[in-house]
């Protein structure tokens, strides 16, 4: 019997594999940033260690995590067998909360400085981390033999989706606490994380998306985003119930291994708190789907006597007054084009990100893009006063189309990622025909 240290999970466990998962989390606050562990049989692990950062991701990170994925990968068709790849952070507060965008302004204010001529673009960080989220969510459906698995018990924003959200199986504990809030810091809800917001029920996907409201672990199973809850207490039988399953199968009867381990292993949903419980409200002031209103309409409509003085508006308006207008305008016309119908797949979402973040951050340019303060006043000197560039009704169509165009210099590309491998064109993965939804994980 192992009695872990309270502090981090609280938990007693008598099975080796879960025992193994929680020490693990307890001691790797030292070694690399990414560990990797696998053992006798289909179970692997991969922990994002920078608990200290909350586990934000960097470009060494993501580069690690790529090629560790191709490489396992390869081994798969290889040895002709299948893997269960258990994503988690390290520590007792994150998943991940994001990349770390503190270094990426740094490095562009850097690059800006230097006396040899016009600064490049900063985008390296993006880039790898665009082309990484292309990887995992080509492996994000039945077909494909690595069944990532991610465990959201904590912090999940920014980076940790994207490195999560497509993949085949999302986990969300009683801990879990979710948001996209780079509006806050002249950005957009990027990672493809705007085709997830297009797809949530009704338009909680705008409000998720332009507000950065947090959700929790009901919440996502409410919109979608997350396939099973599972309460934390559960954590270490989970994980020896897939220790358990044969690697040495088809790819679909794996899934579904899976797919009934994780059902087993769930918990009861409780009502969605932020999105069902106001979907009214949502509706009221976001829009129902199909209306093309604008982010003007949306803080008019907040502006009503009626929901400033609700806790839903006061709280939305203040959320939308902080934001750069900027990115809001750019973040409502990216859901919009991501929009259920369009059936673009991920890869067209990640290339549509790239675009919008090159520009976003582009250090070369005066005055610099809000970014550069907004990250700023909320990361660095943390006064939250940002000086944005322009006030919502001098940021025009034209100004956020531009944002659109293709890049000059070329546009993101996948190559040696081996997308089309297993032809898979589902986003988010939900291979319905192959493995049923679980009875309490409602779609969008």
């Amino acid at each position: 019997t192992a009695i872990l240290d309270n502090t981090i999970f609280g938990v007693v466990t008598t099975t080796a594999h879960g025992t193994r998962f929680f020490v693990a989390l307890a001691m790797a606050a030292s070694g690399p940033s990414v560990l990797f562990e696998s053992t006798p049989k289909a179970l692997r692990f991969m922990t994002l260690n920078r608990p200290s950062k909350l586990n934000a991701l960097d470009t060494g990170m993501v580069r690690e995590v790529t090629d560790r994925v191709l490489s396992t990968k390869a081994e798969c068709a290889q040895r002709n067998e299948c893997v269960a790849l258990v994503v988690r952070g390290a520590g007792d507060k994150a998943f991940c909360a994001g990349g770390d965008v503190a270094a990426v302004r740094a490095a562009g204010l850097a690059a800006k400085k230097d006396a040899a001529g016009t600064p490049p673009r900063n985008v390296d960080f993006f880039r790898a981390e665009y082309r990484m989220n292309a990887l995992l969510g080509s492996l994000g459906f039945s077909k494909a033999p690595i069944k990532q698995i991610s465990i959201w018990d904590g912090i999940v924003m920014g980076g940790g989706v994207g490195i999560s959200a497509h993949g085949r199986f999302r986990v969300a504990t009683e801990r879990a606490t979710f948001a996209m809030p780079e509006t806050a810091i002249g950005l957009f809800p990027d990672v493809g994380a705007c085709s997830l917001l297009a797809r949530m029920p009704a338009r909680t996907g705008f409000y998720a998306g332009l507000t950065g409201a947090r959700l929790d672990a009901h919440d996502l199973v409410y919109a979608g985003i997350a396939t099973h809850f599972v309460p934390t207490f559960r954590l270490p039988e989970l994980v020896e119930r897939l220790s358990q399953i044969k690697p040495d199968q088809d790819p679909r009867a794996f899934d579904r291994d899976v797919d009934l381990v994780l059902t087993l292993m769930a918990g009861p949903a409780e009502p969605s708190r932020a999105l069902d419980a106001n979907l009214a409200d949502i509706e009221t002031c976001f829009g129902r789907r199909g209306d093309a209103l604008s982010v003007e309409d949306v803080v008019s409509r907040l502006e009503s006597p009626s929901m400033r003085e609700s806790d839903f508006g006061s709280a939305s308006l203040k959320a939308l007054a902080a934001a750069s207008p900027t990115s809001l305008k750019v973040t409502l016309e990216a859901i919009k084009r991501a929009y259920p119908g369009d059936k673009r797949e991920l890869a067209d979402c990640l290339r549509t990100d790239y675009r919008l973040v090159s520009r976003l951050t582009d250090a070369s340019v005066a005055p610099l893009p809000d970014f550069y303060e907004g990250v700023r006043a909320v990361l660095v000197d943390k006064d939250r006063n940002p000086a944005w560039r322009a006030p919502l009704d001098e940021v025009s169509s034209a100004d956020v189309d531009g944002h659109f165009a293709p890049l000059p210099d070329g546009d993101l590309d996948f190559d040696g990622l081996g997308l089309d491998d297993y032809d898979g064109t589902e986003y988010p993965a939900s291979d319905v025909d192959a493995v049923p939804p679980a009875p309490h994980a409602e779609g969008p």
